[in-house]
């Protein structure tokens, strides 16, 4: 991340398309945690080797063979715009019993 709040993803120039950046989402979730985040926003391409050197990992390395300092290698910058977050409001047991009522009385059951 950097200091506006960006997320950065080391990239390789050919994957990066123009048209797909203008918005962009980003997921996660923790099934284990019922946890799940979605955060909406836009991209931009960046080439800057000194922020790449300075991303740089072992990681990285193992994706990028040429180097950090590679011409086969750029930034993608998103730019967070709104996020969601939720979680589930009943333990896995309860969303489980929920599941076999809708099941036998032949509805939907709103399980959280």
């Amino acid at each position: 991340m950097c200091k506006q709040g960006a997320i950065l993803f080391l990239i390789e120039p050919s994957s990066a398309r123009a048209g797909s950046l203008k918005a962009m989402n980003l997921g996660f979730s923790s099934e284990a945690e019922s946890c799940y985040v979605s955060i909406s926003g836009y991209g931009e391409i960046i080439h800057d080797l000194a922020r790449i050197d300075e991303l740089w990992s072992v990681v990285a390395r193992a994706c990028f063979q040429n180097g950090s300092q590679s011409s086969n290698s750029d930034l993608l910058k998103f730019v967070p715009e709104s996020a969601e977050n939720w979680d589930s409001t009943s333990n896995k047991i309860v969303r489980l019993l929920a599941m076999a009522s809708s099941v036998i009385v032949a509805e939907p059951i709103a399980i959280g």
